[in-house]
């Protein structure tokens, strides 16, 4: 057998003994979960009781926008929510040449808080952001005006 073989062989019997001690364990707390009378019974038992989930954020814009403009790139910059840290929510974003209007606005894609916009260097738009949960959407916060580098 070459040493790859043997190789691929202590993985394959490394995952599944760690497959067959995550399956004891889980059982073992379903177990507990379900029979134990009082928190000190969980405790007895080596699980620490979770308490309840924490209370969603409301649902609202964020209270300004931050912009970073990299030094030597030309015509785009980023913008993030100014939100505090450890603070996590689903965004979107919209951005408007200048003059802003009701139909000026489009939308900016991408993933996470953050959103890069390019364009002509020199030229102005606005920029705002609303939070998103499930189908439900937050105001618009107040757009900020960014003057492309």
């Amino acid at each position: 057998m070459s040493l790859q073989q043997q190789l691929t062989a202590a993985f394959d019997t490394s995952n599944s003994s760690r497959a067959a001690v995550d399956l004891e364990i889980m059982t073992l707390g379903g177990l507990v979960s379900t029979n134990a009378k009082t928190e000190e019974d969980v405790t007895k038992a080596g699980f620490k009781n979770k308490g309840p989930k924490p209370a969603k954020p409301p649902l609202e814009p964020p209270p300004s926008i931050d912009i970073t403009f990299r030094k030597r790139l030309k015509g785009q910059f980023t913008t993030v929510p100014h939100v505090p840290k450890g603070f996590h929510a689903h965004w979107v974003v919209e951005m408007s040449p200048e003059p802003i209007g009701p139909t000026t606005w489009v939308a900016v894609y991408g993933t996470g808080k953050a959103r890069v916009i390019t364009g002509p260097s020199g030229s102005k738009v606005w920029v705002r952001y609303a939070m998103v949960r499930g189908r439900q959407q937050s105001a618009w916060g107040d757009p900020q005006l960014v003057t492309i580098p």
